[in-house]
Parts: structure tokens; sequence; C-alpha cells
């Protein structure tokens, strides 16, 4: 279903940032790349006034633009944070990017019990998965992360060992650390199936440092102690504490 654009493109907004182009579009909403730092999330009152009593989202938190007869609340999100449809096929660059959203998809689960968020805007500044509310048919929420960790195929994290095959960036113990902080439950085995997966390539990796050794007790130089270091993730507290806890 196409949808009209609630804005020209070279519309100024407050702050004296202008609108460049409509990236996504629901039936409710829509999101603009704008010349500045930030994209914008612009919502009809209805929709945003639901996000808020709902408890997802501050009522403060929401600026207005007027257009015409309308006028629209709106986020601005800083364009190093996503900002889009759940569903809109872009699986994670890395794991932070991962444990983030599924932070978002735990947090949000706490505050709004009965939504499906199959069609919900990820929000990750905010840490929200905002529902929309659609008529369609409810997802739960074991797809919902299966399927954006796999840019779009409907996977389960049920599937663990498919949903392991098909995010083969990643070890699947770093799965299972991404999908416990959904809130959700992984197989017993997650164990077994990391050392299985991980079997060649530890061979490989050992390999190799056997090579490297052998250089350094050539050139006469010893490998130093690793220094314990504490994982910085600046703007992401929850992430940070989420990393230094249970990944480093």
């Amino acid at each position: 279903m196409a949808h009209d654009v609630w804005l020209p493109k070279g519309y100024m907004l407050p702050g004296r940032i202008k609108i460049r182009s409509l990236l996504y579009t629901g039936d409710n909403w829509q999101i603009f790349a704008t010349d500045g730092l930030s994209n914008i999330l612009l919502v009809r009152p209805k929709l945003a006034e639901k996000w808020s009593t709902s408890g997802l989202l501050d009522a403060a938190v929401f600026g207005r633009v007027p257009f015409g007869n309308e006028i629209f609340w709106s986020i601005l999100s800083d364009k190093k944070y996503t900002l889009g449809p759940v569903g809109s096929g872009k699986p994670p660059e890395n794991t932070v990017d991962a444990l983030a959203f599924a932070l978002a998809l735990n947090e949000s689960r706490k505050l709004l019990k009965d939504a499906s968020f199959h069609d919900a805007l990820y929000i990750e500044q905010y840490a929200r998965l905002l529902p929309t509310w659609t008529l369609t048919p409810a997802v739960d929420d074991e797809v919902v992360l299966g399927t954006w960790l796999t840019g779009g195929v409907v996977m389960p994290t049920t599937s663990f060992r498919r949903l392991a095959h098909l995010t083969g960036w990643m070890p699947a113990g770093e799965l299972a650390k991404i999908v416990t902080a959904a809130g959700l439950a992984i197989p017993a085995n997650v164990a077994l199936l990391d050392r299985r997966k991980s079997a060649s390539t530890q061979q490989i990796e050992g390999n190799a440092t056997t090579g490297k050794e052998a250089a350094n007790y050539k050139t006469g130089t010893a490998p130093e102690l690793a220094e314990v270091q504490v994982f910085k993730l600046p703007g992401r507290p929850q992430l940070e504490e989420f990393f230094n806890e249970h990944v480093i």
C-alpha cells in the first residue's frame, strides 16, 4: 500500500535542519533522513499517545512538527543509532548491534505484556521496540528476534541449531547470550553446539599461534601477558554493563 509523503524535501524542522528524504513509511508514522546529525520519526498523535500511556516512552521525548492542517509528534534519533521498522530486513552488523536489539526487546516486553513486536519500530537510542498495532497476525518474540538476526528469514530462536547456522558470523555461545538478553530460553546443549562449531577454528588458530610463538623465539621476543581491560561503549551504559558482566 502506497503512502503519501508527509513532508516535502527541504522542509525546515525545528533546530534549522531540513528534510532530505523519506526512509520508511507506515500507516501512522514516517521516518525521514535529514541534512543534520539525526534522522526523524514522525508519528500521528494517537499512536504516539499510545506509546506514552503504555510507558514505552515519556511524552517529554516527543517534539511537535506542524504541516498543513496536521501536527505530527516527532523524535530525533542520532544517525549512529538504528531507527527503523523491525521488518526492514537489515541484519545486525555485529554482536553489539544484536545485543542492543535483544535488550530493547526485553525492556519493551517488560512494559507491554500483550503487544506483538513484529510490526514495531526499533529506536535504538531509547532501547525500545514501539508496536504499531497493525491488522496483521501477532508473532511470538522468539520469531521476532530470530527473524531480525537473520535479516528477514523467518526463524524462531527455539530452532537454535538452524539459527546458529544462519548467523554463522558469531559463535553459538554469543548467540545464546543474545537470546538470553532478550529474556528468551535457550536449549540445554548450547555449550556442546558451540564446541562443535568452533573445533576446526580452534585448530587453525592453534597452528597460527604456534607459528607466531616460534617466530618470537627466533627473534628473541616473548609474548607479554594480556592486561585485563574493561570494555567501554560510550553512550551505551546498559550494553557496556552487560558485556563486562557476561561476555568479557
